[in-house]
């Protein structure tokens, strides 16, 4: 079933509830809804929060070599002309 069918399906039993049975469909899926906005901001502030040093942060620094990687003054020969 794609999200449509689910949906007037949902429709088809809500409609055919007694009162008493709505509200707690209610309450239910206030609950759902507001679970998934916690969620969704909370992978959100994550993603925003890691810097590319953070997540290499193990790796960093962890080869030699050196220091300044334009030491081939060769390369540059030309370079801006």
């Amino acid at each position: 079933m794609n999200s449509t069918q689910i949906r007037d399906q949902a429709k088809l039993y809500i409609d055919q509830l007694p009162l008493e049975s709505l509200q707690f469909v209610n309450d239910f899926l206030s609950y759902l809804l507001q679970k998934a906005t916690v969620e969704s901001e909370s992978l959100s502030s994550q993603n925003e929060e890691i810097s590319a040093l953070e997540l290499a942060g193990d790796i960093v620094g962890c080869v030699e070599g050196p220091e300044d990687l334009a030491t081939n003054k060769d390369y540059f020969q030309g370079f801006g002309e």
